[in-house]
């Protein structure tokens, strides 16, 4: 509330209460501006943690005043004499089979035939017709809605017979034999 200069009183002990009456309400707002101070203080250092709390590195670090207390349990097991008697003997077991379970027998198979063209069953050396060795099955599940299938491909395997004699397994009478990339055709 300002008093306007030529309002004041001209009596001195009506000036001494004003100016004493000044003096307490400057008292009282200093005190509530410490207050205020010190409660933004508070609220700068809460704000200041939470902050470092949220976007701070996670990680821990170890100061050097703390890296003696990991060196105890190092040395208490280094002073440990070794012993056999720790050893364990595990007995033996079997492992299950790995790969691809079985399709179950009770599903109806569909047989697709993956055979040479009758002129790819001639060996490009010598022109003999290329005779049967192998069969390879590998099975497909097909879903058709409300059917339900395996397919099987059978890829025949050729080799030269020589007059109906049986060659000993792993010596082809001819190079074509084995496929480029070294595996019986």
């Amino acid at each position: 509330m300002q008093i306007a200069p030529n309002q004041l009183p001209n009596d001195i002990d009506a000036l001494k209460a004003l100016v004493s009456d000044q003096a307490i309400k400057l008292n009282d707002f200093t005190a509530r501006n410490e207050q205020l101070q010190s409660k933004v203080l508070i609220l700068q250092e809460q704000l200041n943690l939470a902050l470092a709390k949220r976007y701070a590195a996670s990680s821990e670090k170890i100061s050097p005043d703390q890296v003696c207390m990991f060196d105890e349990a190092e040395t208490a097991v280094d002073e440990a004499p070794d012993t056999d008697d720790d050893l364990i003997i595990v007995p033996a077991h079997t492992r299950k089979k790995r790969g691809r379970k079985p399709l179950p027998d009770n599903l109806p198979r569909v047989d697709v035939i993956h055979d040479l063209p009758e002129s790819e069953r001639r060996c490009d050396h010598d022109g003999r017709l290329l005779t049967e060795i192998n069969e390879v099955i590998s099975e497909q599940l097909d879903i058709i809605p409300a059917k339900i299938q395996v397919i099987r491909h059978i890829r025949n395997a050729k080799d030269i017979g020589q007059l109906g004699i049986d060659t000993h397994p792993g010596t082809p009478s001819c190079s074509c034999y084995l496929s480029p990339c070294g595996d019986p055709v």
